[in-house]
């Protein structure tokens, strides 16, 4: 009889251990998420929380503008709207490669101002943990960490997350 009763309790410890199991995943799935759009600059990863972005678009004319900083490429008009496009590569310090195919315009708005910036690849929208969004680290180029917030590890790559305000104080200067 003792020999039923112990192989009872161990049924029931493992589904315990199942119940303990089914209740971790159901927190997982309930953890809070940032939605946001992934790009590139220059083969490195960037992402923009999407509730900023108020849409992409394919890469139109853009009309020079004399006199405005480096990294100010001139304005476009965006159903008529007067929108200033940001270069990001001189923001971030690096330069190289001329726009593509792939090239594209974020337009995004904080706090009722709305600029776009030219990345060279628009790649996905996710949902990101809020969680596993890990602070820049000391080694981290200092000309990008005014502009960024965090870093995050998604598919095997380091992604920048982007700080729309600070971008749009530059911009006002």
């Amino acid at each position: 009889m003792e020999e039923i009763l112990s192989k009872g309790e161990g049924l029931y410890d493992r589904e315990e251990e199942r119940e303990e199991e089914r209740e971790e995943e159901r927190e997982e799935e309930r953890e809070e998420t940032l939605p946001l759009i992934l790009f590139r600059v220059l083969g490195e990863w960037y992402g923009i929380d999407m509730a900023n972005v108020r849409e992409i678009l394919k890469r139109p004319r853009i009309t020079f503008v004399p006199s405005l900083p480096e990294w100010i490429l001139g304005i476009i008009n965006l159903r008529g709207k007067i929108l200033p496009i940001i270069d990001l590569k001189p923001i971030l310090g690096l330069f190289g490669e001329k726009d593509t195919q792939e090239s594209r315009i974020i337009a995004v708005e904080v706090e009722g101002q709305e600029i776009g910036f030219l990345v060279d690849e628009v790649v996905e929208a996710i949902e990101f943990p809020i969680k596993r969004i890990e602070p820049l680290c000391q080694g981290f180029p200092s000309e990008r960490r005014e502009y960024l917030k965090g870093v995050l590890r998604w598919e095997k790559k380091i992604v920048g997350l982007f700080k729309v305000e600070r971008i749009l104080e530059k911009e006002r200067l």
